[in-house]
Formats: C-alpha cells, structure tokens, sequence
C-alpha cells in the first residue's frame, strides 16, 4: 500500500499531507456564442491539506481507506472578459488500485468560487456566462501517485472542472473546463495503524425519504428580478451495502419563473411531475445523490425533458436531515435545493 510502512505485522501510513499541483487545461464551448471568452489555455494552481483515513469508521473501510482534504485553487482564463477564479473545495478521494509505489485515485470535489470579472450590463456584457462573483465549484479527477520515497509522491491526472451559480443569477451558462494536473505531495505526521477490522452488518431494508428544497434563481432577459424555485420528493430506497442505496423517486417541482415565460394557453400553476431513478452513497452521517429523472407532467415543454440532480444531504438526527442539491438539464443548471428531510427506516 503507497505511503505505507509494515511495523510488527502492522500496516503503517502517515495521517497528514500537504502539497501543490498545476493545471494547464481550456474552457470546453458548450454554446455557440463562447467565442468571444475563449481566447486562450486556462493556467493554474492548487494547494491542498489532506487526511489519510485509517478504518476507525465503517465507511472508512468500505470505501478502501479514503483521502479526505481541502484545496485552494487559482485559475487564469487567459482573458480580459472572464478574468481569474479562486476556488476553495472540499474533496475526498477514493482509491481505486494501490501497489507498493503506485495509487490510482478517484477525486470528487465541491466548494466555491469567487471570479474577479462578471457580467455587468455597462462594462462587461459580453460576459454572457458568469453572472454572479460567488458560484458553486465542482470537480471531478482521476488521479495517478507514484511514490518515489517514504515521506514524498508525484501526481498527475485528467480533471473536469464546473463553475455556476445554481441561476441564482442570469447569465448562467457556466464554464466547463477539462485539465492535466502535475503536483508534488509530502506526507507528514507520526504513522498511524491501518485498522483492518470488520464491521457489524450493515441492515439492507427499505427506507422511505420525504424531503424538499427551495431557492431562488433568475431567467432571461437579465435584470427581470428572482423568483422562488423547488421540490418536494418522496424517495424509496434499498440499502444494499455499506457504500450505497439505490431508489426511485416521485418529484413535485415548483418554478417561478415558468409563471413568467408562459403563454396564454398554458397552466397558471408553475408545476412540473417527475420521476426518477436514483442512486445515493453514504459516508457515515454524510451521504451524496445521484439521480436521472424524466418529467411526465410538464404543460411548459420550455427545457430538455430529462433532468439531473447531484448534492449533498447530511443527517443532522436518525431521522432528519439536511439537503443541499443542484437540479439541471443536462449541462445547464435549473435551480439549487436547499431544505431538509424526513427517513422513515434505517438508512
């Protein structure tokens, strides 16, 4: 196992690390009308502090002794109309092969970012992407480790990167941006057992999840003001191991701004019925959903007729819990879902 020492029959590894990559990567034109803001590579950096798990936990087990960290990222787009990007993102990294010498890793990270250039209708309207300095930041990344001394590891990886804003403001498109990364790690710290223990069981019933989220969010033109977004979902799932559940849900989902588009032959009631196939990974209290839905009630037909929703939900109780989503038609963003929820079951 890489940055592992054996001790006495034990299986060591140091708890701390910190380090630094840069990315050299390009905006990826999802619209037609991008042009004007992709003019050059984006440049970058990232410094990060992370911890080793070690198996005190189920999830730590299950999932094969997990990464978790924290990044500080900088981004140069390379031009005058989107200017820089900072981003803070909490991550954690799964280890999906490990040798002596050799990691390969999935990381999954989420946070925010700040961008220093915006659209303003008087001096930067041809920022048509970015309309808010405050966005949500996302990244996915496979990531490679070569480990050439006990203390000290290269990296490289491909990353996918997302900035946007949930709509809270319009425009909205937000960037997508594929990168290499190449960095440097050291690790720190008194090593530490890996705690190769087994777990009770983990109970694989039924669960019933009613839960709902609400924000608001903006629509073209800009400027036409805000308006209330969300859901009420009622979810089925089955736990079928320590890493997961998967489900199916029914959505009942309010959009403001429907009212606002709508023509004269349409509903007055800005509500769209869904359903959806969903998949949800726990990390003890912490858990992250996945789900591909469709819509089988939509009288506005005003957005692609399939929708996503990836997030965060966090048990603040055996049978309540905090929700923070992101729902989207395919590369674009609808509305963010922040509320809470009720279990019915064991999760």
């Amino acid at each position: 196992m890489v940055n592992c020492v054996l001790v006495k029959g034990q299986t060591m590894t140091f708890p701390n690390a910190a380090g630094l990559q840069f990315q050299r990567g390009f905006i990826f034109q999802h619209k037609v009308d991008m042009d004007q803001v992709v003019t050059g590579h984006i440049s970058g950096w990232e410094l990060f502090y992370q911890r080793q798990h070690t198996g005190e936990k189920p999830w730590e087990y299950f999932y094969n002794f997990p990464q978790t960290g924290v990044a500080v990222q900088y981004l140069d787009f390379d031009n005058n109309i989107l200017g820089k990007a900072f981003a803070v993102n909490p991550y954690i990294s799964f280890p999906l092969k490990r040798t002596q010498h050799f990691e390969w890793h999935f990381r999954l990270a989420s946070g925010l970012g700040v961008f220093t250039k915006v659209f303003d209708l008087q001096t930067n309207r041809k920022n048509s992407i970015i309309g808010s300095r405050i966005t949500g930041s996302v990244q996915f990344m496979m990531q490679a480790k070569w480990k050439f001394s006990s203390w000290a590891e290269l990296t490289g990886g491909l990353s996918f990167g997302h900035f946007s804003n949930g709509a809270w403001k319009v425009p909205n498109a937000g960037i997508n941006y594929p990168g290499l990364n190449i960095g440097l790690t050291i690790h720190a710290g008194q090593p530490l057992a890996m705690k190769l223990q087994s777990f009770a069981v983990v109970p694989k019933g039924w669960s019933f999840l009613v839960w709902t989220g609400w924000f608001g969010k903006e629509t073209d033109p800009v400027l036409s003001g805000k308006y209330l977004a969300g859901t009420l979902s009622l979810n089925v799932l089955k736990r079928h191991s320590g890493k997961g559940s998967f489900g199916a849900a029914i959505d009942l989902m309010a959009d403001g701004t429907l009212k606002k588009r709508r023509d004269d032959d349409m509903p007055e009631t800005p509500m769209r019925i869904g359903v959806a196939g969903l998949y949800e990974f726990h990390f003890g209290k912490l858990s992250l959903p996945v789900q591909l839905g469709a819509y089988v009630y939509d009288p506005f037909r005003f957005d692609f007729p399939v929708y996503q929703r990836i997030g965060w939900r966090y048990k603040i109780h055996p049978s309540w819990l905090l929700n923070m989503t992101l729902k989207a038609h395919l590369n674009k963003a609808d509305y963010l879902e922040l509320g809470v929820g009720y279990v019915f079951g064991k999760r």
